[in-house]
């Protein structure tokens, strides 16, 4: 009698054990879970709002075609060039300001050489630069819709 008492109470204590280590998981799993919902509604979606993930809108205007002649009478270069920019002030200031990017642009490839004129990446980086230390706002790209050169 005496044994099987023992066993009872070995038995009960075994499950009031095994109920105690069944919170503990528990307990972990809900604060992780909760953890986790927290960090979706607060940080995960406050990262991704609608104008983060919009790309932004790019606009573009061709300009007048240009007719220079090359330096050092190695020829002349026709050329029709595009503006790429961010939407916003910037198609007024090139409205406003289209004389002197004109002029700037002229000035630039009229210095250049026919061999000068190969690398056009070079070129489009040099007209980006040249460009935009006029304007207030900034130019994204420059592009060439014409590009004729006559030796």
């Amino acid at each position: 009698m005496i044994e099987e008492r023992e066993s009872k109470e070995k038995e009960e204590q075994k499950k009031k054990k095994f109920k105690g280590k069944i919170w503990v998981p528990l307990l972990i799993l809900f604060l992780a879970a909760g953890g986790g919902a927290f960090y979706y509604f607060t940080v995960y979606q406050g990262e991704g709002t609608a104008d983060a993930r919009s790309p932004a809108k790019f606009e573009s205007v061709t300009l007048d075609s240009f007719l220079v002649n090359l330096s050092g009478g190695s020829g002349y270069l026709r050329s029709t060039i595009t503006l790429e920019y961010v939407s916003g002030d910037t198609e007024s200031e090139l409205q406003k300001k289209e004389h002197r990017i004109r002029n700037v642009v002229i000035e630039l490839l009229s210095r250049k050489t026919a061999a000068d004129l190969a690398d056009k990446d070079a070129l489009r980086k040099e007209l980006k630069n040249a460009i935009n230390k006029v304007l207030d706002n900034e130019i994204t790209g420059v592009y060439f819709r014409e590009f004729v050169t006559q030796r």
